[in-house]
C-alpha cells in the first residue's frame, strides 16, 4: 500500500510492504535502489523512517520517503526518485495521491510527460505557464486502463484475422464506442469557454453598426472607413492586417497608384476591400431594362476600380512583393512576406432593404458574375450577419 503526506516542508510517500514481504530492507543493506510501483526509484538516501536497516531488523511500521521539497510554493519533486529529466513541480495546495504519478496499468505519469515535454513543468497554482490542476487531472484519466488495453489487443487481432475469417467478432466497433464515451466529455469544451465573450464582441459589434447607419452623416468618407473596417476584420478573423494607401505600380504607364485598403491574412496573402458610405440607391437600378435590374454607375465603377488594382497587382507579381514586403515590414511578423496570389477584391456599400425581391435576384447574379470579387456586402446584409450570429450563439445557450 502507498500514500502520500505533507508534512511540514516536506512532501513523503508511505509504503507499506505486503504482509510477511520485507523486501526492501535487503535492497538497502545492499545499497540498491528499490523501484515500487514501477515509478518510484528509492534508495537508503531517501529514507526518513525507518532510519535502520540492520541485518535482523523485523519491520512494524512503514517505510517513509520524501519525495520533494516545499520551494516558492511548489513541491520540487526528486528527479531520482521518478527517473525524469526535467523538474516536476506540484503546487502545495493540490490533493496529491499515488494516481497522480502511477497510471492504473503502472505507467509513470511523470515520465510520459517527461519524454514529450522539453523543460521544467509546474502543475497547479497560479503560475505563469504552469498546467492547471484540472487539465492535469484530465490527463491521468485519458491514461489507459486494463479494460481499455485488453479491447485495444482485441481490435489489433480482429484486424488480422478479418481477412480470412468471417465469424470474428466486432471488437473494433465496441472499442470505438468505449473510445467515443471516454472521450466524448472532453469534446467542444472550448466552445462554453469562449461564447460569452463572442456573444459580447457580436452584440458590441451590432450596436455600433446600427449607431453608424443612425447617424451615418455625422462620418467623414474617411472615418467612416475606418471604422467599418474595424467590424470587417472581426467578423472576418482571416485577415490580420490592414494598410491604407497601399502603393501599386500601373503596367502601362510605370506610374504609382494607391489602392484605398490592402487586407492581409495570415498566410500573407492579400486581397483588396472597397468601403463606400451607405447611399440608398447604388446597387441596381430601381427600373428594369429589358426585363433586368442592372447594377448602378456606383456599384459598376466600383467593381472597375477593384478589377484594375487587381490587375496591376497581378502584372507586379514577385517584384510587388518584395516590395510591399519591404513597406511593411516593420508592422510585420519578423520573417513574415507578402504574396500576389489571385487577389480577390470585396465591396461593402449601399442599403439593401428596401429592395423588392426581384431586384435582390438580380443583384445574386450581378454579385456572381464578377469572378474577381470575393463578396458584395450592403450593410443590411452585414447586419444581418450579425443578428443570425449572435442568435446561433444564443441558441446554443439552451
Amino acid at each position: 500500500m502507498i500514500k502520500l503526506s505533507k508534512k511540514g516542508n516536506h512532501l513523503l510517500v508511505v509504503y507499506r510492504p505486503r504482509q510477511d514481504s520485507d523486501w526492501l530492507s535487503p535492497k538497502f543493506k545492499a545499497n540498491e535502489t528499490a523501484v515500487v510501483k514501477k515509478t518510484f526509484h528509492f534508495s537508503s538516501a531517501h529514507l526518513k523512517s525507518p532510519t535502520s536497516t540492520t541485518e535482523g531488523m523485523e519491520v512494524e511500521e512503514d517505510f517513509v520517503f520524501c519525495l520533494g521539497e516545499l520551494s516558492d510554493d511548489y513541491f520540487k519533486i526528486d528527479r531520482e526518485i521518478v527517473q525524469t529529466n526535467n523538474t516536476f513541480y506540484f503546487h502545495q495546495d493540490m490533493a496529491l495521491s499515488d494516481k497522480c504519478f502511477v497510471a492504473e496499468t503502472g505507467i509513470s505519469v511523470l515520465r510520459r510527460i517527461d519524454a514529450l515535454v522539453h523543460e521544467d513543468v509546474y502543475i497547479g497554482g497560479n503560475r505563469n505557464g504552469s498546467m492547471p490542476e484540472k487539465a492535469y487531472l484530465d490527463l491521468i484519466r485519458m491514461f489507459p486502463n486494463s479494460y481499455e488495453l485488453a479491447k485495444y489487443a482485441s481490435a489489433r487481432v480482429e484486424a488480422s484475422l478479418r481477412d480470412y475469417f468471417e465469424t470474428v467478432s466486432d471488437t473494433q466497433r465496441l472499442f470505438d464506442k468505449y473510445l467515443n464515451k471516454k472521450l466524448g466529455s472532453k469534446n467542444g469544451t472550448i466552445f462554453p469557454v469562449v461564447r460569452q465573450n463572442e456573444l459580447q464582441k457580436y452584440h458590441l459589434l451590432l450596436k455600433k453598426l446600427e449607431d453608424m447607419l443612425s447617424h451615418e452623416s455625422q462620418y467623414s468618407e474617411h472615418n467612416w472607413q475606418t471604422e467599418i473596417l474595424q467590424i470587417i476584420l472581426l467578423l472576418f478573423p482571416k485577415y490580420i492586417h490592414a494598410f491604407r494607401e497601399a502603393p501599386v505600380r500601373n503596367p502601362i504607364d510605370g506610374k504609382k497608384k494607391f489602392i484605398d485598403i490592402l487586407l492581409v491574412d495570415f498566410t500573407g496573402n492579400i486581397d483588396l476591400i472597397e468601403i463606400k458610405k451607405p447611399f440608398d440607391n447604388c446597387i441596381v437600378s430601381q427600373r428594369q431594362y429589358r426585363d433586368n435590374f442592372i447594377p448602378m454607375k456606383e456599384l459598376s465603377g466600383t467593381v472597375m476600380q477593384l478589377e484594375k488594382y487587381i490587375y496591376y497587382l497581378s502584372r507586379w507579381g514577385s517584384k510587388g512583393e518584395d516590395t510591399l514586403t519591404d513597406k511593411y515590414r516593420d508592422k510585420l511578423p519578423h520573417g513574415f512576406e507578402l504574396k500576389i496570389i489571385n487577389p480577390k477584391g470585396l465591396i461593402i456599400m449601399g442599403r439593401g432593404i428596401s429592395l423588392s425581391p426581384d431586384q435582390r435576384n438580380d443583384f445574386e447574379i450581378v454579385k456572381r458574375k464578377y469572378h474577381n470579387v470575393i463578396d458584395i456586402i450592403t450593410y443590411d446584409d452585414l447586419l444581418e450577419r450579425l443578428r443570425f450570429t449572435i442568435a446561433q450563439f444564443e441558441s446554443d445557450q439552451t
